[in-house]
């Protein structure tokens, strides 16, 4: 499936944005893998993980819960040492920065850290509302909760994966975005 890109633009003054925020809007897998290497070293467990690929809590699923959490929370903590590590999505910013129409964040990310990351990046400012969920259709729930219209929402994501589930939802094709 070929999905649209920001150079081939066409946007409507109706048109509402639904933008995701980790390495679409911030590129933060750096910032996270070294947080997570952190913990993994802090706790004396080893860090055989390719740190060129994005570290993501899937990683430390043949641990047990306990040391998971102890993981976690040792990351969460950490993290904000390694924020500089992050950077923005300049062309996707300055477009955003351009166009007057709602903005909606809309990501799988921890709040506080997704919250943390827009303030580093000063982006707070362009976004109505933000959509925090877990384990599911990020999308659909953002579309449900404030009631879009799917033939005005454009989509924005840099994971092929959630583009597809926002299409299964009726989104038309030309108003998916995958962003690189």
């Amino acid at each position: 499936m070929l999905f649209n890109t920001i150079n081939n633009l066409q946007i409507k003054k109706d048109n509402i944005l639904l933008i995701d925020l980790d390495n679409t809007l911030i590129f933060s897998d750096k910032a996270n893998n070294l947080s997570y290497l952190f913990a993994l070293e802090k706790l004396g467990l080893p860090t055989l993980i390719d740190i060129n690929t994005r570290i993501t809590k899937e990683n430390f699923s043949p641990f047990s819960q306990d040391t998971q959490q102890k993981i976690f929370k040792i990351k969460q903590k950490v993290y904000p040492d390694f924020i500089h590590e992050t950077k923005t999505n300049q062309i996707l910013v300055d477009f955003l920065l351009k166009v007057a129409n709602t903005k909606i964040l809309v990501s799988h990310s921890n709040p506080i850290r997704a919250e943390m990351l827009l303030d580093y990046h000063q982006l707070n400012h362009l976004f109505s509302h933000k959509i925090f969920c877990k384990n599911q259709n990020k999308y659909e729930l953002a579309i449900g909760k404030l009631g879009l219209n799917l033939n005005q929402v454009l989509i924005f994501d840099n994971e092929p994966e959630q583009l597809i589930n926002a299409k299964k939802l009726g989104i038309l094709p030309e108003n998916l975005f995958y962003i690189s």
